[in-house]
C-alpha cells in the first residue's frame, strides 16, 4: 500500500466530508507555486503554516485539514499532500459507491439521449450512486465517450475512425 493510500485512509478516519477535501484539492492542483512555496528551505516553517492555515480556510476547510497540512509542513513531506488528497476523493468515493463519471457528447444531448445514457449506466454500476458531468466537444463528429473511473467507453465518430485507420494500418 502506497503513502498516499496510507495517508487517505487515515484522513478518512478524521475527517468524511469530501467536498472540503475536493476544494482543498482544487486549490492546490491549481496553484502549482503554493507547493513550491511550501517545500522552500528558507521559508520558515512558521510562515508555511500560516500560509497552510489561510489556504485552507480560502477552501472552507474544517480545522482537521488545517492540522493535516501544517502536520506534512512540519515533517518536510510536502511533495504527498497532492497524492494523499487524490487518494482520499477516489478512496471515499469506494467507500460511499459513488462512481463519477464524464460523458462528452459530440453535440449536446437532448433530454431521450441524456435518460439513455444514464439508464446505461445505472445498468452498468448498479448500485452506485452516479455523479455524472457531461461535455460537448464538436472534435468528436459524432456520437459520444463516456469516462468512469478506468474504464472509457469510446462510442465517438473520430473514436471509431481512429479504430479503424489503426485496423488498417494508416
Amino acid at each position: 500500500m502506497s503513502r498516499e493510500s496510507n495517508g487517505a485512509k487515515a484522513l478518512i478516519r478524521l475527517i468524511d466530508n469530501r467536498d472540503a477535501v475536493e476544494r482543498l484539492f482544487h486549490i492546490w492542483t491549481t496553484t502549482p507555486a503554493l507547493e513550491k512555496v511550501l517545500k522552500m528551505p528558507d521559508v520558515s516553517v512558521e510562515k508555511k503554516a500560516a500560509i497552510a492555515r489561510k489556504t485552507a480556510e480560502l477552501a472552507g476547510s474544517p480545522e482537521v485539514l488545517c492540522d493535516f497540512l501544517q502536520y506534512f509542513i512540519r515533517e518536510q513531506k510536502v511533495s504527498y499532500i497532492e497524492g494523499i488528497l487524490k487518494s482520499y476523493l477516489r478512496e471515499w468515493d469506494q467507500q460511499h459507491e459513488v462512481v463519477r463519471v464524464t460523458v462528452t457528447y459530440a453535440a449536446e444531448p437532448d433530454q431521450e439521449e441524456q435518460k439513455k445514457t444514464e439508464e446505461y449506466l445505472a445498468g452498468r454500476f448498479p448500485g452506485s450512486s452516479l455523479k455524472i458531468t457531461m461535455n460537448v466537444d464538436p472534435k468528436l463528429l459524432g456520437g459520444k465517450v463516456i469516462v468512469a473511473g478506468n474504464e472509457v467507453l469510446d462510442l465517438s465518430y473520430e473514436g471509431c475512425l481512429q479504430a479503424l485507420a489503426a485496423r488498417i494500418g494508416a
